[in-house]
């Protein structure tokens, strides 16, 4: 170890000392911020989550034992992706319901030993997605003003992230040391018991997901507070939180059209760092590679944005008016 890998852990105190007085100074931009995710919470996040999620553990737990998951399609699963057939539910629900009910899907089958470690590592790198509810009607009617660039922002998501699922999906994980593991309990669990529990496990979920959205939209605040450069901003924001990410690619449309829908296309497609806090949060005591799942993301935000260029290149009367090339 050098000196300054000696040094590292002492000064890990400095930057969020340093933060304070920052955050103090910006804190009527920081409270709107935190305002605004809560808001986000209670209006779109619980509603359209908590449900599902509930869902999702009563339907896990009445999946067939691992030794049943093997089938006919299990067969173009694993030539193509990798991971038995039933690795693709975690697919589908965050398809439908947005994220991060992929990853946590595919944390709960693990933990039901449906899938092993490097199957989950394989799973959750392309089962993170936005949902259509977000897409299609946040992102494409209400900020562009077009179904139709809903409908192709959210269709380039899904393909970029299969195919990226396809190129990595015989991958070598350098997993991390082993965990110690959770206890998986055989024994039959009453109906009763089965829902109580899955209320609460998805509380608990919900609320870890809302917590780390509020802070990370607090910094996105605070980012925003300290320029008010829309170019400087959107190079951040794809990176960071991807809500505020595609409201400022909707803001360059009317002169920047092509621009302006590439850039919500990787926003949605990364899907940003607060997303990503998240779904390592759900995996937490689990053997998982959040270094392959961050490439895999920036993979699939690269495929999205050439799908996307392509397209509208191809047929610029997606955009309602001639794109400047």
């Amino acid at each position: 170890m050098t000196s300054t890998q000696k040094h590292l852990p002492r000064l890990s105190w400095l930057f969020p000392l340093l933060l304070i007085p920052c955050m103090l100074w910006f804190s009527p931009e920081i409270g709107a911020g935190v305002k605004n995710a809560l808001l986000l919470c209670g209006r779109l996040i619980i509603p359209t989550l908590f449900p599902f999620m509930v869902v999702s553990n009563l339907l896990i737990s009445t999946l067939p034992s691992p030794k049943s998951n093997e089938n006919a399609l299990s067969g173009i699963t694993r030539k193509w992706f990798g991971v038995p057939s039933i690795g693709f539910f975690p697919f589908l629900l965050g398809a439908l319901c947005g994220f991060p009910l992929g990853v946590y899907a595919a944390a709960d089958l693990h933990r039901k030993q449906r899938l092993n470690e490097y199957e989950l590592n394989r799973v959750v790198c392309f089962s993170n997605n936005t949902g259509p509810a977000f897409v299609v009607t946040g992102v494409g009617i209400t900020l562009f003003h077009s179904w139709k660039i809903g409908i192709l922002l959210y269709g380039t998501q899904l393909l970029a992230a299969l195919l990226c699922g396809a190129l990595l999906s015989h991958m070598d994980y350098r997993l991390p040391p082993v965990v110690k593991k959770n206890t998986i309990q055989h024994d039959a669990v009453p109906e009763e018991r089965g829902f109580l529990t899955a209320v609460q496990k998805s509380t608990t979920g919900v609320l870890q997901v809302c917590g780390i959205l509020v802070f990370f939209s607090s910094l996105a605040a605070f980012l925003s507070a300290l320029t008010k450069n829309p170019f400087l901003l959107i190079l951040i924001y794809p990176f960071l939180e991807v809500g505020g990410a595609t409201a400022l690619s909707a803001s360059l449309f009317s002169f920047l059209p092509l621009a302006s829908v590439v850039t919500a296309g990787i926003a949605i497609s990364f899907a940003g760092i607060s997303v990503h806090m998240q779904a390592a949060l759900l995996l937490s005591g689990i053997r998982f590679s959040f270094s392959h799942y961050l490439g895999a993301k920036l993979l699939q935000a690269a495929i999205a944005a050439v799908f996307l260029t392509f397209i509208l290149l191809l047929f610029p009367q997606l955009l309602d008016f001639p794109v400047p090339i």
